[in-house]
């Protein structure tokens, strides 16, 4: 009968029959063996009479080859959110595709990560480098700002500062001012001072002295006795 098979000649009972194999179907009566694979997009247990049986269509997030026994599930870094597929769809860029536990639809890259074509899970972005949603690359933090935690760009305050890809920012250093957040420590002019994190020089009060030379602009010293 239809489902079954016998490869052997001189039976004389129905019950000589072997069920259609896995993977395979038997359309017909007075087979001496399975008539063909499975269709692609759907999978066959065994005693299957049509390549395409409507009860085994392979489901989202799996694929059936030709000749499939069951639905395999989509590897990491594809999905399929479509049934009757033979093949998993690559996931796309700014997405990831972990596979196995969530093979239907892409996860979207989570700020602080990237997330580059067929990624099957998120790339933590580098200290200085910084990313929104969905971002396929990670983007360096200019100068002026800090990026501690990869999502948000802080301006520098007053006082600090910092250059391209440094992530934080960073006390002017005794000797010079930081009066923006995109500018690099400038030295103090003669007759002025400064003591550390610092936007603008201090002038050197009378009774003192505030050397030109740079190791000496971060203090201002009295006068020896004797000058004025």
């Amino acid at each position: 009968p239809n489902g079954t098979y016998n490869p052997n000649s001189g039976q004389s009972s129905v019950f000589n029959c072997q069920i259609c194999s896995a993977g395979r179907y038997c359309a017909d009566t007075g087979l001496s063996a399975p008539t063909n694979l499975c269709a692609p997009g759907f999978y066959c247990p065994s005693g299957q009479v049509v390549p395409n049986p409507a009860s085994y269509i392979c489901p989202i997030g799996h694929y059936c080859m030709p000749g499939a026994t069951e639905p395999v599930p989509c590897p990491p870094g594809t999905h399929q959110d479509v049934q009757g597929q033979s093949s998993c769809k690559p996931c796309p860029s700014g997405y990831y595709c972990a596979g196995f536990d969530n093979v239907t639809d892409p996860v979207i890259c989570p700020a602080g990560y990237y997330c580059p074509f067929t990624n099957l899970r998120p790339i933590a972005c580098p200290f200085g480098y910084y990313s929104g949603q969905g971002w396929t690359n990670c983007s360096i933090c200019p100068a002026g700002t800090s990026c501690p935690n990869a999502t948000t760009l802080f301006p520098c305050q007053p006082g600090y500062f910092s250059r391209e890809g440094d992530g934080e920012c960073t006390p002017c250093p005794p000797g010079f001012r930081c009066p923006s957040v995109d500018s690099e420590p400038i030295v103090c002019s003669l007759g002025t001072f400064a003591t550390g994190a610092a936007d603008s020089c201090t002038s050197c009060p009378a009774g003192m002295a505030c050397p030109s030379t740079t190791k000496f602009l971060d203090t201002a010293y009295f006068c020896v006795s004797g000058t004025y």
